[in-house]
């Protein structure tokens, strides 16, 4: 029997690897699969309705639809957008209601403006403190005695759910069978718990679902899902909280055009704008200040200044050229440490009402995202992304964030560094419109429009002293690339990539109201 303890060893052994490689293998498939569904909802099999087909009302579940906040004067060009879809898709105006906080105001910054002069709502508003009323209401829709309201929007999660969600679960509870509805809840935090209170008690009833405003907040949004009901507690594993549908709403104003040359390359890039809150621990204000004083220090002239006069510290606008400015614009906030060489360079504008915001990013060449940590990246979405493609301002971003904002990975909205090149350094070469690499074939126009140019050993030097080999040769051919594609986008690249996500977004409607 010795002679076969070494046979049934390497039967066991090739055994245990079959199982091995088929476990990897199927889920390898699975996940795969699980990214997919994920990082590209949108193109998800199980969606089959063509957006460009006017919709069959009767087959919806859900024809009357409110849309609410709690959420004072923020995030109504979120959750407005979203009204503005149900109306494309209802074609009726008296079927979609808003409950905000200041009917017909809108807040203090003056979206009822935007609503106004873009048309996006037409429906009517009432205050957010009668919404439970109305939920529970037979006769709200005299038009149709016995309809109610189906399907429920909340703007933002974090604080509507949180207001709202034992109100809605009693109204849910006491309809009939045939009566209840669905509550659609914004997401825009995933590590805000709040969204989540009585998760389970609303999945296990299968009334709610969820809105995000980029793939990566639906990647962490369904982990997080998973995870809450993997565990040994009766109440949490049989929630259900695995099933809860999750998808994308992009809200993208109809905004007028800006105006813009036809031609590409007859502009200098001049103007660059950060957005957001002026707080470091939200954008890297400091680090693009201070690379942006130490660029214009080492050439002055290719940013359009002059040296500072004897006794200062701030480069002077060179009156012969057109000078680059960056622009901060935020609600509120302060930087300190901010350097003084750039009193000329930057300019600051705060709590701007959100048409003079509208028109003062439409002036701009390109968004810096600069994001100083890695909370947008994964589990929050930054309302800069939206802002910039509804502006028709191309984004400036590395593939990473092409990675977490995954509808922004066309060429028509955005422009992509090598992370080896930080936003500013980007600029430069962009500005200049000429390679640093003395074999690049790069336009002969740009060179002589610009006639500017920094060699590449200034920039290893600077910034990248250890680069070499292979990653070098790749990160050479990033930036030709880049200088290759340029940094304008004309109206009709925007417009068309615009078209593109409302119809997406009609087909998320649609999902909605049909409740699948």
């Amino acid at each position: 029997m010795a002679f076969l303890r070494p046979v049934l060893l390497l039967a066991a052994t090739l055994f245990l690897l079959a199982i091995f490689f088929s476990f990897s293998n199927s889920s390898s498939q699975h996940l795969q699969y699980y990214k997919s569904q994920i990082t590209q909802p949108w193109t998800s099999p199980n969606l089959d309705v063509d957006p460009s087909r006017d919709p069959d009302l009767s087959a919806l579940k859900y024809k009357r639809v409110a849309l609410a906040s709690t959420f004072g004067a923020w995030h109504h060009d979120v959750l407005v957008p979203v009204a503005h879809t149900m109306e494309n898709i209802l074609g009726t105006h008296d079927s979609v209601r808003l409950y905000v906080e200041t009917p017909y105001k809108l807040g203090d910054y003056g979206f009822d403006e935007v609503v106004n002069r873009t048309e996006i709502f037409h429906g009517k508003q009432f205050s957010y403190h009668t919404l439970t009323k109305d939920i529970n209401d037979p006769k709200l829709f005299p038009d149709a005695p016995g309809d109610m309201i189906g399907l429920v929007v909340l703007g933002t999660c974090e604080y509507d759910m949180d207001f709202w969600s034992q109100q809605l679960l009693d109204a849910w509870d006491a309809r009939p069978a045939n009566k209840k509805f669905t509550v659609a809840c914004i997401i825009h935090e995933v590590s805000d718990r709040r969204s989540f209170t009585f998760l389970h008690e609303w999945t296990i009833r299968g009334a709610v679902r969820y809105l995000t405003l980029a793939e990566h907040v639906s990647f962490s949004l369904l982990q997080y899902l998973q995870t809450t009901s993997d565990t040994p507690t009766p109440s949490e594993y049989t929630s259900l909280a695995e099933y809860v549908n999750v998808d994308l709403h992009l809200p993208i104003i109809p905004l007028p055009d800006p105006p813009r040359p036809e031609r590409k390359g007859t502009r200098k890039l001049t103007n660059a704008v950060v957005q957001g809150l002026m707080d470091p621990k939200r954008r890297d204000y400091l680090g693009v200040l201070w690379d942006l004083a130490g660029a214009i220090k080492t050439n002055p002239k290719l940013w359009g200044y002059l040296p500072p006069n004897p006794g200062t510290t701030e480069f002077l606008p060179d009156p012969s050229d057109e000078p680059f400015q960056l622009h901060l614009i935020g609600a509120q906030g302060w930087i300190d440490d901010f350097p003084s060489e750039l009193r000329n360079v930057v300019k600051f504008h705060r709590d701007l009402d959100y048409y003079q915001y509208y028109e003062l990013m439409q002036s701009m060449d390109v968004v810096l995202p600069a994001f100083a940590n890695s909370h947008y990246y994964d589990e929050k979405a930054s309302s800069t992304v939206v802002m910039a493609i509804q502006c028709n301002v191309p984004l400036l971003v590395t593939r990473r964030f092409r990675a977490s904002y995954v509808y922004t990975a066309d060429d028509r909205v955005t422009i992509v560094r090598p992370q080896a090149l930080r936003e500013i350094h980007a600029i430069q070469l962009l500005r200049a419109g000429t390679s640093p690499f003395s074999d690049a074939d790069s336009s002969s126009h740009a060179k002589r429009q610009h006639g500017l140019s920094i060699t590449i050993d200034e920039l290893i030097r600077q910034y990248e002293p250890k680069m070499h080999g292979r990653a070098h040769r790749e990160f050479e051919a990033d930036v030709r690339q880049m200088l290759a594609k340029g940094w304008e986008r004309s109206n009709q690249e925007f417009a068309a990539f615009k078209g593109s996500m409302w119809n997406k977004n009609k087909d998320v409607g649609l999902r909605m109201l049909e409740d699948r």
